[in-house]
């Protein structure tokens, strides 16, 4: 047996405690707690001393690990305090590049932000350059996103500027962030609610040691054009940005720390549940006065009309309810839902009371007028209530309008030298050593760069959402005299020469990006030409109309921007390729057909498209799809047309029965609501009203009016069913004459417009073959200058193949319509060979 052996180790109480659960082979027994605080231990007997000692070495290492302060992993940056114990006033500047879904249930909105922090650091004095600063060993005010949810991304940029006269340099922090926020909403008003969506940042420093403030020097900006739910929401292009601190609930310890607060406002679309929800409960809830046609004395065919309808309200609110937010308080619309159906349970007892007064005519008058009088008040109160409502919305966001007007006002008329300073910096920096280091030419000479695109893939084509996806190849051209006696791309070190700097402007999400560069030599005059190939696989933005729905076509466009302004890069198409697109791979051929022709045209951003007050040259890429209408024709409006057409066989029933012809109209109408809900899933959701949404609730409304007809029959003679047969066949040929008539000058006016595009572009390429085919023995190089224009030549395996062509300036005329006339200069412009130093 083994002698029992003691090992006292005086550990505090705290670490003894967090030992206790280390492992399962030795166990702590606390023997005597001395006054010092610390406790003999005793291991059980059966273990080896050496394993009790290697164990606790363990532990120790894991305590040390615990307890100490250390840095998480080794990209995480050191936070350390200042030396000087100075605080610091940090400049805020935000521009939201994309706002994402708004999910009201959730009370969550996504959002790609580009955020910039400026302060000055009396601790880098002498430092000239931001690659003399070991950033990770300098103090940070650490800032945080103190409302996000979840992170996707956040990339974080530094730079250094100096100021004239001033020794003290100024640190600019770029961070681009795509995350998740959580803000409160209300929806009481839904659907005529509008939100404020705000992105908290906060410092990690107290406020005895950071203080926030708004940059002057620039307006923070929000891009309306890429905001991901407008098919449901309004944004307005305006931010509002205050600097506050936290209250003594928001945070962990008895410090306060600095807020920024950054506020932009949505207001919502209500067309959408307006007509597809608020108006068929109203019209349900109007056809109950049909029963009144059924005679008093028949109470149980009264109330077979009246819990018909209730029973159709009912299922109606059962399928739409999924489309409403799923909250605890009651919202405007679902008051209005409720009213209805209340109002069908107040019809229901009427029919039951009728049968037992001894004068139900009588009582049958007065509740008509009462039941009416109710119905018309309320509906009065609804609509002062979404006037009050509508008009103070419009009213707070107008008070913000003017807000953001001021502070932009504010920012132009009282700015002071560092902030002018810190106005005029460039943001794309570099990130990481991987990261290409942009620079500025030193000629300070425009650049025209020839563009020319080639879609691979267009991929789904999501309509409500407005997005698109795309495998995308293009190619740019420039001259870069710089280069001048480089003979081979591998001579070039690509990082640190000049770049276009060409991004995806209305990208939402881009899956894959890679860049190839090519070195050309044009023998005319050794100058090399620079062409960069880019393989982008990506989501884009576009606004799109589908007013016209099924029947519409869309135009997808795709922009690309160079991240210099105009005055510095200019885009110009490179005349000598056709753009293509491939339509053999088109993963939404199932439900749309593509066009084989790509229109470009070079353009502009606006001024509140960019996060500075400058303009960016931008590159159009257009592609055309039309819909191919037949799922939504034949398994939809077909459906409808018999339903509707089926309401005629009521007149089949003698007028003097008019429960049973009720019967048969109910019927019909409540089949048609429920296919309605049904198919509303299949749907866009949208504020408006597509040409398809009109047309269902227009054989809704006939079958309504046909319900009406019915219950008006059993008062009046019966001529009047033979006049309101004739009328209502003659209202549905003229709709059906109306619909047919727009949807076919819709599809020939589509299918002509495009064509005809499709034509001209078709003519462009055989004048621009036919032209080289009569120069093609001397066109060997391409100019670059606005008074020539030659072609350039890159050997392939299957000989030579033209680059480009497009520098030559045409005044006045777009990239389309210059073909001809650039191809006609090519036959007078001498031309002399070139070689490709290499290839891709």
């Amino acid at each position: 047996m083994y002698q029992q052996r003691r090992l006292a180790v005086h550990v505090s109480t705290e670490t003894y405690s967090r030992l206790q659960c280390t492992g399962d082979l030795w166990r702590f027994i606390c023997e005597l707690q001395d006054d010092k605080g610390c406790t003999p231990v005793t291991f059980v007997p059966q273990m080896e001393t050496q394993l009790v000692v290697e164990r606790l070495t363990e532990a120790v290492d894991v305590l040390k690990q615990v307890e100490s302060n250390l840095r998480t992993s080794s990209d995480e940056v050191w936070h350390k305090r200042r030396p000087d114990g100075r605080k610091i006033r940090v400049l805020i500047r935000a521009s939201i590049i994309s706002l994402g879904e708004i999910d009201t249930v959730k009370q969550e909105f996504s959002a790609d932000v580009w955020l910039a922090a400026w302060y000055k650091e009396p601790l880098l004095k002498g430092k000239k350059h931001r690659e003399e600063v070991d950033w990770d060993d300098q103090w940070d005010p650490r800032i945080v996103l103190f409302n996000a949810v979840s992170i996707d991304s956040h990339v974080k940029k530094h730079h250094l500027i100096l100021e004239e006269g001033d020794d003290v340099p100024i640190v600019q922090q770029s961070n681009r962030i795509k995350a998740t926020f959580k803000e409160p909403m209300e929806l009481f008003d839904f659907p005529f609610d509008h939100q404020e969506l705000t992105i908290q940042l906060m410092s990690d420093w107290p406020i005895a040691q950071v203080e926030f403030g708004k940059n002057m020097g620039i307006k923070d900006t929000i891009r309306i054009d890429t905001f991901t739910g407008s098919h449901e929401w309004e944004l307005y292009g305006h931010l509002l940005c205050k600097a506050h601190i936290t209250g003594q609930h928001q945070s962990t310890s008895h410090q306060r720390y600095p807020l920024y607060d950054i506020t932009a406002h949505v207001q919502r679309k209500m067309g959408f549940y307006v007509w597809n929800i608020a108006f068929i409960m109203f019209l349900i809830m109007a056809l109950s006065f049909t029963a009144f046609s059924v005679p008093p004395d028949e109470p149980a065919d009264r109330l077979s009309v009246t819990l018909t309808l209730l029973l159709t309200s009912v299922a109606f609110k059962f399928v739409v309810t999924q489309s409403l937010p799923t909250i605890s308080y009651l919202t405007l619309l679902d008051k209005y839902v409720l009213l209805c159906m209340i109002f069908q349970c107040l019809m229901a007892v009427q029919n039951a009371l009728a049968s037992i007064m001894s004068n139900a005519w009588l009582f049958d008058v007065i509740s008509m007028a009462v039941l009416a009088g109710i119905v018309f008040f309320t509906h009065l109160v609804f609509g002062v209530l979404m006037f009050i409502k509508i008009r103070g919305t419009n009213k707070r966001l107008g008070q913000a309008d003017k807000e953001y007007l001021m502070a932009t006002q504010e920012a132009t008329d009282s700015l002071n030298e560092t902030v002018k300073l810190l106005a005029k910096v460039e943001t794309n920096l570099r990130k990481s050593k991987d990261e290409v280091w942009h620079i500025k030419r030193t000629d300070n000479r425009k650049v025209r760069v020839l563009v020319r695109p080639s879609i691979i893939t267009l991929g789904e084509i999501d309509t409500v959402r407005q997005e698109f996806s795309a495998d995308l190849w293009f190619g740019v051209w420039y001259e870069e005299p710089e280069l001048k006696g480089k003979k081979r791309r591998e001579e070039v070190v690509w990082q640190d020469q000049w770049a276009p700097r060409v991004d995806l402007f209305n990208a939402v999400k881009v899956d894959k990006h890679e860049r190839k560069y090519d070195l050309i030599i044009r023998k005319e005059d050794g100058m090399p030409i620079v062409m960069i190939s880019n393989r982008v696989q990506a989501t884009f933005k576009d606004k799109m109309d589908l007013r016209s729905f099924p029947f519409d076509y869309q135009n997808l466009t795709i922009r690309l921007m160079s991240n210099w302004p105009s005055s510095q890069v200019e885009f110009a198409k490179n005349m000598a390729h056709k753009d293509t697109i491939r339509t053999d791979n088109f993963v939404g051929s199932q439900q749309w057909k593509v066009y084989k022709h790509l229109l470009c045209q070079p353009g502009a951003t606006a001024l509140d498209q960019g996060t500075s007050q400058r303009q960016y040259p931008l590159y159009n890429i257009t592609m055309h799809v039309q819909r191919k209408m037949g799922f939504y024709v034949w398994n939809i409006a077909l459906v409808e047309f018999l339903i509707m057409l089926l309401s005629f066989t009521a007149f089949c029933v003698p007028h003097d029965k008019p429960w049973s012809r009720l019967n048969v109209s109910l019927t019909l109408l409540l089949t048609s609501v429920a296919f309605k809900s049904v198919v509303t899933q299949n749907l866009p959701k949208i504020s408006y009203l597509t040409l398809l949404d009109k047309y269902v609730l227009f054989c809704m409304i006939f079958q309504g009016l046909m319900v009406a007809q019915n219950a008006l029959a059993s008062v009046y003679p019966h001529t009047f069913d033979e006049i309101s047969k004739a009328v209502m066949a003659v209202v549905i040929v003229l709709a059906h004459f109306l619909f047919g008539g727009y949807a076919l000058i819709q599809i020939c006016c589509t299918r002509t417009l495009l064509e005809g595009v499709g034509d001209e572009y078709l003519d462009l390429c055989r004048d621009i073959k036919e032209y080289y085919q009569k120069i093609n023995s001397t066109l060997d190089s391409s100019g670059f200058t606005d008074e020539d224009a030659r072609a350039i030549h890159s050997p392939r395996k299957n000989g030579v193949k033209r680059l480009g062509q497009g520098l030559l300036k045409e005044n006045g005329m777009d990239a389309i319509a210059s073909f001809t006339g650039v191809c006609r200069a090519l036959a007078k412009v001498p031309f002399v060979g070139v070689r490709t130093a290499a290839s891709n």
